[in-house]
Parts: structure tokens; sequence; C-alpha cells
């Protein structure tokens, strides 16, 4: 008959007594852990508020990465000049004609 192991352990968070059990204990030692300073609430507490800082971070991130592109798009608008379409020569029929979807005018540039 297997050894029973069960051990009561303080929750360094919110101070509660939990139950470390055998197979936990089998559990930690084959992942390398060593015994939980925290009971299993606070534990996935603990993850949830871990995983929230994560994604802030890659939100906040992705916030400035987006600030930085829309500048860097104003200032290349910023630099192309509107032609008349009577401007514009050609010296032979090899000419590509663009027609607009509208995708300029939803993203605010002045193309017509």
């Amino acid at each position: 008959m297997p050894i029973s192991y069960t051990q009561e352990l303080p929750c360094k968070m919110c101070g509660k007594i939990f139950i470390f059990r055998n197979y936990e204990k089998e559990l930690f030692d084959h992942q390398g852990f060593s015994k939980p300073k925290l009971c299993p609430v606070c534990r996935k507490t603990e993850r949830e508020l871990r995983e929230r800082e994560i994604e802030r971070i890659e939100n906040e991130k992705w916030q400035q990465k987006k600030l930085e592109d829309k500048k860097a798009f104003n200032v290349l608008l910023n630099e192309w000049r509107v032609v008349a379409k009577d401007d514009i020569h050609f010296p032979n029929d090899h000419v590509l004609y663009v027609i607009g979807n509208g995708f300029d005018l939803m993203h605010g540039v002045r193309s017509s």
C-alpha cells in the first residue's frame, strides 16, 4: 500500500492553510518546482493577474506602434503632391490607369 503524503502549508498571500497532497508533490517534483508557497486559489489569481499585465503591456506596445505608423504615414502623405489630370502627358500608349475603389478617400488621401 503506497504511503499517503499530505502536508499542510500556509499560503503566503492569504494566510490560509492548504493541503499539499502526494500526487501534487509528484507533479511538482516532475516539473522541477519546489513546494508551492500559494494556495491553489491564490495561484490562479496570481496567474490571471500576470496574464492581464502581459496583455496590457502588449496592447500598449501595439498602440505605440500604431501611433508611430500613423505619424510615418502622415509624413509621407505630406511629401506627396496632387497633380491635375490635364497636366499628365505620356509619350506613348503604355499607360497604366488606376481606378480608385474608395480606399484613398477612406484614409483621407486627397487623390482626386
